[in-house]
């Protein structure tokens, strides 16, 4: 059984406890009554790259979930309760699984659940351009290494550690 130290904030145990990256997330609060304001969280959610942290009400989470597994795009989620508490209790896997086994317990969804849904794993194709060997080469002369790597890196979406790589080639020629 993993278990998480108490600490000052419920979606950072969460995190440690879901198993999933934690390296970039981000916390987009509570899910919204409104049913349109729902689907737009979840589009957002889906679209993310990032692992992303929601609160859900008990008499929301089913519906939630389901909400997620009609988009039909397989992610791993993890569902905290009682996160330090003596009945912790972690569920984790495909939103198929964990709605499963969710359902299970229906009787006592009482209370705020930490959602952690995994990011997108799209791959983010490496294309270093001439084009972009021309901009590098260009910001080098106004800007340190780091701030281009981190203003290339935006631009293009290619990771920080190729764009790092790249960079680094570039002003060492």
């Amino acid at each position: 059984m993993v278990t998480s130290v108490p600490g000052p904030s419920s979606p950072i145990s969460a995190l440690q406890l879901s198993g999933l990256p934690i390296h970039n997330f981000t916390f987009l609060g509570f899910v919204s009554k409104k049913k349109s304001d729902q689907k737009d969280l979840i589009i957002n959610i889906l679209n993310s790259l990032i692992t992303c942290v929601v609160f859900v009400s008990g008499s929301r989470l089913l519906n939630f979930l389901n909400e997620i597994k009609n988009q039909k795009i397989k992610r791993k989620i993890s569902i905290c309760k009682e996160i330090t508490k003596i009945n912790e209790k972690i569920y984790r896997g495909e939103v198929n699984f964990v709605i499963d086994e969710i359902s299970k317990i229906k009787s006592n969804l009482k209370g705020e659940f930490v959602v952690v849904i995994e990011g997108d794993k799209k791959e983010v194709k490496n294309n270093f351009s001439p084009e972009n060997k021309q901009q590098v080469i260009r910001l080098l002369k106004k800007f340190s290494l780091t701030e281009v790597v981190q203003i290339v890196h935006k631009l293009t979406n290619i990771s920080k550690k190729e764009v790092y790589k790249a960079v680094l080639s570039i002003k060492n020629d």
